[in-house]
C-alpha cells in the first residue's frame, strides 16, 4: 500500500501495520476504490487483512451490514479477474505459481 493512502485508510484495519494490504500493484487501484467507499459508508467497519492466496482475493473484515458484505463480493469478483501485476483482465493461471494474471504475465 503507498505511504499516502497507507495513512488515509488506516482507521479501516483493525491492526493498521504492514502486511495487513498484500497484494499486486495490478489490485491496488480496484482496492483502493473499495476502501473509500467503506470509508464513505462506515467507519466500523474493521478489516483485519486483504490479500491474494491461491491466486485468489481474499477480504477478512468484521462489523459489516449487507452493503459491505455485497461490496466485499463485488470488489473479490472483479480482483479474481483482474491480473495481479498490472491491472489488465486476468485469469488464474497454474503455471508457475498459482496467480490471477494476463496473457503477458503468464
Amino acid at each position: 500500500m503507498k505511504a499516502g493512502n497507507k495513512i488515509k485508510y488506516s482507521h479501516l484495519f483493525s491492526d493498521p501495520k504492514p502486511g495487513q494490504l498484500a497484494v499486486g500493484d495490478g489490485w491496488l487501484p480496484t482496492l483502493y476504490d473499495f476502501l473509500d467507499k467503506c470509508d464513505k459508508h462506515s467507519k466500523k467497519i474493521q478489516i483485519a487483512q486483504i490479500k491474494e492466496k491461491f491466486g485468489q482475493a481474499r477480504i477478512y473484515a468484521d462489523n459489516t451490514d449487507e452493503y459491505l458484505g455485497n461490496l466485499i463480493k463485488e470488489t473479490i469478483h472483479k480482483l479474481n479477474n483482474t491480473c495481479e501485476v498490472c491491472g489488465k483482465p486476468g485469469q488464474l493461471n497454474y503455471e508457475k505459481y498459482i496467480r490471477t494474471v494476463c496473457k503477458e504475465h503468464v
